[in-house]
């Protein structure tokens, strides 16, 4: 045997070991030994009929992962990644791509079911999709637990999910994202944004358009690079930390029921501010005066016929609320 060959065969006498070992311990400890997990990868590439487009995706996967990437090809291209414990089970794991002749395409994992086939344990199978759109198409995206990433789309995205993390990157158009319990992370999008979470963290790099709506119940909002017309955030246990310039005449209202908020914005567009907060630090700059209790008003730049000056509302009444100008 040639020197070459001895690491291949070491690796693979290693991997013998480990799961005789691994097997037999499972015995030792009165486990029925399970074996190792059989795979199975495919790839499939669908063209749009002559003169027409895709222009809506859809996919639906409640087994695993989904990975959406637009490209410059009039094609849709799937590689799903299957998981199982047996060859049988794996042979009922099914993708399907439907379309519906009218520029919309439905894609979907399913389990064939039936009373000749035996249960499957939970978490013993799973089905990670990469999907490439058309760039123009529109994606509406669903999963239960894993990751759901989209980038490089210029009509945007309808995206749902109930656990792990939604990630978003270079989308243009009108962004919707709603995730029970994870993170959301948003960066490079020009249009419009709205986020939705019950518990977890959203954060923002370099978003900017029209609107900017997010809303946590519990966890952390955070946004860097932000330049939006029109922005909603708010946030029930947690605290908001933005950076962020203000456009004149636009209307920001920020609030956190029981965290803190800190604001830092740049620009020259004049401001108006009014805060409710337990505490509040306003850079001297913005000549901040008291409006009562918890209460204060405050302005940045001076108002003009042609500079309408943007309004910015505070609320942090069982917190601090920091503004500052750079």
């Amino acid at each position: 045997m040639s020197r070459a060959g001895l690491p291949t065969m070491c690796a693979a006498l290693l991997v013998a070991l480990s799961i005789h070992a691994s097997l037999a311990q499972a015995e030792d400890a009165g486990v029925p030994a399970r074996p190792p997990a059989v795979f199975e990868r495919d790839a499939v590439e669908v063209q749009a009929p002559a003169g027409a487009s895709f222009q809506r995706v859809r996919i639906d996967n409640h087994f695993g992962n989904v990975s959406v990437r637009g490209h410059d090809h009039p094609s849709i291209a799937i590689q799903s990644f299957k998981r199982a414990d047996d060859e049988a089970t794996l042979d009922r794991l099914v993708v399907s791509l439907v379309p519906d002749g009218k520029g919309q395409v439905a894609i979907s994992t399913a389990l064939r079911a039936g009373a000749e086939y035996k249960p499957v344990r939970s978490g013993g199978i799973a089905v990670d999709l990469v999907v490439f759109v058309p760039r123009a198409s529109a994606v509406d995206a669903e999963i239960w637990n894993g990751q759901l990433l989209v980038s490089k789309i210029d009509n945007g995205a309808t995206l749902s999910a109930d656990e792990g993390r939604i990630e978003v990157k270079q989308v243009s158009g009108v962004v919707e994202a709603d995730m029970r319990h994870g993170e959301q992370a948003f960066a490079e999008l020009f249009g419009e944004l709205y986020a939705r979470g019950i518990e977890g963290s959203l954060d923002m790099n370099a978003v900017s358009g029209k609107r900017l709506e997010a809303n946590l119940v519990r966890g952390r909002i955070a946004g860097t690079g932000l330049k939006v017309a029109n922005m909603k955030i708010r946030s029930v246990f947690g605290d908001v930390d933005l950076s962020s310039e203000f456009a004149a005449g636009g209307s920001y209202r920020i609030s956190s029921r029981k965290g803190n908020v800190s604001i830092r914005f740049h620009g020259r567009a004049p401001v108006g501010l009014k805060v409710l907060a337990l505490k509040a630090m306003l850079a001297t700059e913005l000549e901040p005066s008291a409006d009562g209790e918890k209460r204060w008003l405050a302005h940045f730049g001076a108002r003009t016929a042609k500079a309408v000056p943007a309004n910015l509302e505070i609320s942090a009444p069982a917190g601090t609320v920091v503004v500052r100008h750079f």
